[in-house]
């Protein structure tokens, strides 16, 4: 049951059945899971149809990675791999590891279009929303003048 858009439990439960919704993900020592190839169809077709949009219209996408750390980095790879396209701005927020890893191109690290944030989400979200409301009422974005932004909240 859903209260305020959001759900009254940390546990929603499917409306037919009663069972447990689980996200779409593989999760560690998950005997359940079941790959769903229409959904990755369905994800495939987004990305290419984003990038055509970006392309017609000379917009861009901005991906915001937060906290996917080194153990386990496919989110990481992901998302480098998609900031290849000249499209995508990505935003990583780590409070350990906010530089690029697979990337052996030194002028992405250093592109304009990508933001590394050294500290908490929350605090990195706040920052960026502060900014936001900045420019929206007129005034100019913060210079960032390094290659990582440290938030400290």
């Amino acid at each position: 049951r859903r209260v305020h858009g959001g759900w009254q439990s940390p546990h929603p439960k499917c409306p037919r059945c009663g069972a447990a919704l689980r996200p779409a993900v593989l999760m560690f020592g998950d005997d359940k899971w079941v790959p769903d190839n229409a959904q990755s169809e369905r994800f495939y077709a987004w990305e290419q149809s984003m990038n055509a949009v970006c392309e017609r219209d000379g917009r861009g996408v901005v991906v915001v990675e937060i906290g996917c750390g080194l153990r386990v980095p496919t989110v990481r790879r992901h998302s480098e791999r998609l900031f290849r396209s000249p499209h995508v701005t990505l935003v990583r927020i780590n409070p350990d590891f906010p530089r690029l890893d697979f990337t052996s191109e030194p002028e992405l690290a250093m592109s304009k279009r990508f933001v590394s944030i050294r500290g908490p989400a929350l605090a990195a979200l706040q920052r960026i929303d502060a900014e936001l409301e900045r420019c929206m009422s007129g005034a100019p974005l913060d210079a960032i003048d390094t290659a990582i932004v440290d938030v400290v909240p």
